[in-house]
């Protein structure tokens, strides 16, 4: 008696599953759009910040998923404003983008969020 089965790792019917995904923490998609500070690493700019929009897609507790019309620099810091919301206060949050990929006029990024200790 011989079954066959097919095991998948991956579902290939979502867009947003990549092969080499290995986060520790859910993803919730959002749509919301915030504002980015990029601080720029390479010396010919003498470490000048850049402001940007995000376009928020997903969230999780250790990173996120956006669109931007420009490239942002792969390993450089920055900073995302979440802006206020009712009568909670805005908040910041620190990260390095990981990655970051054009498709057609469109950047997609990934932002993982720097650790910080409790003091």
């Amino acid at each position: 008696m011989s079954t066959q089965t097919s095991l998948r790792l991956i579902d290939s019917s979502q867009d947003d599953v990549l092969p080499f995904d290995r986060r520790s923490q859910s993803r919730r998609k959002v749509n919301s759009h915030v504002t980015a500070i990029q601080s720029q690493t390479t010396k010919a700019n003498g470490g000048r910040n850049r402001i940007c929009t995000l376009r928020l897609l997903n969230m999780s507790d250790s990173g996120l998923g956006a669109e931007t019309a420009v490239p942002i620099e792969i390993d450089s810091a920055i900073t995302v404003y979440l802006p206020a919301h009712g009568p909670e206060h805005g908040t910041n949050l620190y990260g390095h983008v990981v990655h970051c990929t054009q498709h057609g006029s469109i950047h997609e990024v990934g932002i993982q969020f720097d650790t910080r200790t409790a003091a």
